[in-house]
């Protein structure tokens, strides 16, 4: 500052502080909401990660190749080769 005047010196100084000190807050606003996204975050794959280990307990879960080639045998199952229905009267 290069100011003499006591009093203009004193209210561009007040002037700094009000800026710094809306700075301040708006880089703490910014903060906690980073953080309450990221605690969101974290939660949301931990409870994944625990229904994940549930369902592999419960023998619910499978390989997804496993799963995916069990859905086709079973759609083929109720098909014959000359492209009727096994199952249907005709």
């Amino acid at each position: 500052m290069e100011e003499t005047n006591i009093p203009k010196r004193l209210s561009l100084t007040l002037s700094l502080l009000k800026k710094e000190y809306e700075l301040s807050k708006l880089q703490q606003k910014i903060g906690k909401e980073v953080e309450e996204k990221v605690k969101s975050v974290q939660r949301k794959y931990m409870l994944q990660e625990q229904l994940k280990v549930i369902r592999r307990e419960l023998g619910m879960e499978k390989d997804d190749a496993e799963s995916i080639g069990e859905k086709y045998t079973s759609a083929d199952d109720g098909y014959d080769d000359s492209g009727g229905c096994a199952g249907c009267n005709r």
